[in-house]
């Protein structure tokens, strides 16, 4: 909380937007210039609740992206459990009202920063759009090659498996892989099928097992690194989905799934 001092003045709650206090002079404005935010008060002269109007500020998203990208990095630097909204504060100079304003807590940041993750299908989607030579086959790995190549998803990931610990986003992970990344997939595996490179079942069911497979059982915090199991994984995972009839690990991306998997996981 926040505590602003005039004379026979206490203001209190910054962070509410909200002030209480007393004063015994006659009606006053007062524009005074809190840690670059800008609150207009108006004291009448007798107790009362005051309003604390923020300037606006020009671009609200602009701030919003970089709060996420300076949390990114202290919680790949100090992992989300040992990051505090003090350190977020103090690297990026802002106050915590700046912050708080775009989020309520550190889960609201985390979830944020997985919902960039997941709001990147709109891209690959358009990305997939351009390769209209290809057959679905082709175009999913192609897909797989550029996310496991992202230099910002290999930045991200280690984060999002330290927050797993967090109920909340393991569940919203869940969601978003077998909803929105799963019904993605399931269109080129359709796609696929009618071309001849695809012989799956179940489009939906397929596209949410692998998923399920590379997000939670390839990609996992929850058993010491080692690489030969990690290989190991691999080739397993490699066989599995030709025998599911989608043959998307090839030579090349088997040796992009090792490299992403040391990054992210060693």
């Amino acid at each position: 909380m926040a505590i602003c001092r005039f004379p026979n003045t206490v203001i209190h709650d910054v962070k509410k937007k909200e002030l209480h206090f007393h004063h015994n002079l006659l009606s006053v404005y007062f524009l005074f210039f809190f840690k670059k935010e800008c609150y207009t008060l108006y004291i009448p002269n007798v107790c009362m609740l005051v309003s604390v109007v923020m300037a606006r500020n020009k671009h609200p998203e602009q701030t919003v992206q970089k709060i996420l990208d300076v949390s990114l990095k202290l919680f790949g630097e100090k992992g989300y459990e040992k990051t505090t909204i003090q350190d977020i504060v103090d690297a990026l100079g802002m106050s915590k009202g700046a912050i708080y304003h775009h989020f309520k807590s550190k889960d609201d940041i985390i979830e944020a920063l997985g919902n960039q993750s997941y709001s990147s299908i709109d891209g690959l989607r358009a990305y997939v759009s351009s390769f209209s030579d290809m057959n679905g086959l082709e175009k999913l790995r192609m897909i797989f090659k550029a996310q496991l190549k992202d230099p910002r998803k290999r930045s991200l990931d280690p984060v999002m498996m330290d927050a797993y610990s967090n109920p909340k986003f393991m569940v919203m992970s869940l969601r978003e892989t077998l909803c929105e990344a799963a019904a993605f997939g399931a269109t080129l595996i359709e796609e696929g099928i009618k071309d001849g490179s695809i012989q799956a079942q179940d489009p939906l069911c397929a596209s949410q097992v692998y998923l399920l497979l590379i997000n939670f059982w390839l990609v996992t915090p929850l058993e010491p690194y080692d690489e030969q199991h990690i290989k190991n994984k691999v080739t397993y995972l490699r066989k599995l989905m030709e025998e599911m009839g989608i043959p998307i690990i090839n030579d090349e991306l088997e040796q992009n799934f090792l490299e992403y998997l040391k990054a992210v996981l060693a």
